[in-house]
């Protein structure tokens, strides 16, 4: 994958500059929010399979949109409420930070690392809905972020299981999350497992609400 490739995949314009944290946490939050709402209208549709991804995506207009997805109803407890989202320590949202702008500074490994999930939300073919809000050029790479992390949240992941996760160098931003007596490779090797039984546990799902 080219930098223009994964560029066009985060919708990242080349120079585009992330706000200041407290922008960047205001932004997140509503992110989480305006999903929780197109969440509950279509929570009917949810329990038949269909549900809105977490994943927004900003047209060449400016136009901002949520798809839908065929995707088991268990996958809801792998999106961030705005109730998750608040109960969040401040290692998860120092995590946050921290991520958003090594993804950004990184967009081919920000769409290595993010392209599982965004596989995870993502029918191609699948109607989608407009979100009332201005376009910002952080948007999806955010929205993206937001995805993985209640996904591995979700899992039990920890902030630096999560970080780890995304391919972040641990001894260049461990000082800046939180404290956690395990080495790097410790951490790795418990991510690397948490992911396989994610993994696993989301193809039950998918199949016990699918047969598939």
């Amino acid at each position: 994958m080219t930098e223009a490739q994964a560029r066009a995949f985060l919708e990242l314009e080349e120079g585009a500059e992330l706000p200041d944290e407290d922008t960047l946490v205001a932004d997140a939050e509503q992110i989480v929010e305006i999903h929780g709402v197109v969440a509950r209208e279509t929570a009917e549709l949810a329990t038949q399979g269909l549900q809105v991804s977490p994943i927004w995506e900003v047209r060449p207009r400016g136009e901002v949109r949520a798809r839908l997805a065929v995707r088991a109803p268990s996958l809801r407890a792998r999106t961030l409420s705005t109730e998750a989202f608040d109960a969040l320590d401040d290692a998860w949202i120092d995590a946050l930070v921290v991520a958003i702008r090594w993804l950004v500074d990184d967009p081919i490994g920000a769409a290595h690392a993010l392209e599982n999930t965004h596989k995870l939300w993502f029918d191609k073919d699948a109607p989608s809905r407009v979100i009332d809000v201005p376009a910002r050029p952080h948007l999806r790479v955010l929205s993206m972020s937001l995805a993985d992390l209640g996904r591995k949240h979700g899992a039990g992941f920890t902030p630096l299981e999560w970080l780890a996760s995304l391919g972040l160098p641990l001894d260049e931003v461990r000082a800046d999350v939180a404290a956690d007596e395990r080495d790097d490779e410790a951490i790795r090797r418990s991510m690397r497992d948490r992911t396989v039984a994610m993994w696993a546990e989301e193809l039950r799902w998918q199949k016990k609400a699918f047969g598939r």
